[in-house]
């Protein structure tokens, strides 16, 4: 049931800059119309300097929360009142929620990244031995992830081991026992802890552009490990396409947004999101077809 906009109608909404490209509205405004709710998901360009008003604003406004999105992360930090546990350990949140008057930050990328791998490829990270590939804001949320839920040990490969070195300093100040390996992407350790692996994890940005490549010799991508690349726009990345030729089961990004929108959605509402509702629209959206994208 679709409500019109009228006095009534609850605003939510995401917070970017740039913002026209996000997909976020078509799965948000599904879900609300499946669940008679009279709600609507907007984006708003909000560029950095006004960020602290607009946070700011929302109870004023009586709008319930918003999500933050690209470059506000690390910025919105600063202007809620309470923070969730493990967005303090990230350093960023990209959900907003109002309650009584205050401003609650959170982070569901972490979550969100592990729901879709259980919806996906049918894994837990729990156990998991596992490589990951990038080590910026996305692989810093996902290798937290990892850290909380307890997986058997993860190996950090970067372009600069610095940044990875960093990763692990950070990993192991929060998780003390946790098992964290680092190299480049060039390293022949890195080819090692390949072959040992469970899950291979895609964080860099290589593969959004035409003309991308892998980031990683070909050849050292094989299975048993699954392999997942948080790119979901193309569907098919290099790195998806050798794995998937190498024959390893594999899954684009869309699970983690699909996810990290749907616990937002339960913060602001309280109620079960729909995820197969909003996953249909998030397909639609994106791709132009809810059944357009094969999982292996």
């Amino acid at each position: 049931m679709a409500y019109p906009i009228d006095g009534n109608t609850r605003i939510v909404g995401v917070f970017g800059d740039p913002v026209a490209h996000t997909a976020s509205p078509a799965m948000h405004n599904a879900a609300f119309r499946h669940l008679g709710m009279n709600w609507v998901y907007l984006p708003f360009h909000v560029r950095p300097d006004n960020l602290a008003a607009a946070v700011r604003a929302l109870p004023a406004l009586g709008i319930p929360g918003v999500n933050l999105t690209v470059p506000h992360k690390a910025a919105g930090f600063r202007f809620v009142d309470e923070i969730a546990p493990s967005a303090q350990r990230l350093g960023v949140i990209n959900t907003i929620q109002v309650v009584d008057g205050r401003l609650l930050g959170s982070s569901t990328d972490g979550p969100g990244f592990s729901r879709g791998l259980q919806e996906d490829l049918g894994l837990h990270l729990q156990g998991l031995r596992i490589v990951l590939l990038g080590t910026g804001g996305a692989g810093r949320a996902v290798a937290m992830q990892c850290a909380e839920e307890q997986a058997a040990g993860l190996f950090l490969a970067n372009r600069s081991l610095d940044k990875a070195n960093a990763l692990a300093g950070e990993l192991l100040e929060h998780f003390p026992d946790f098992t964290v390996e680092t190299s480049t992407t060039e390293d022949p350790r890195l080819q090692k802890a390949l072959a040992k692996a469970d899950l291979v994890i895609q964080c860099t940005s290589l593969g959004l552009h035409p003309g991308d490549g892998c980031p990683i010799q070909p050849s050292w991508l094989q299975p048993p490990a699954a392999a997942i690349d948080l790119i979901y726009r193309p569907a098919v990345t290099p790195f998806l396409e050798i794995a998937a030729r190498n024959g390893m089961r594999a899954a684009n990004g869309l699970g983690m947004l699909l996810h990290q929108g749907a616990l937002a959605l339960e913060l602001w509402t309280g109620r079960p999101a729909p995820v197969t509702v909003m996953r249909d629209a998030l397909q639609q959206a994106v791709y132009g077809n809810p059944t357009e994208v094969d999982r292996e």
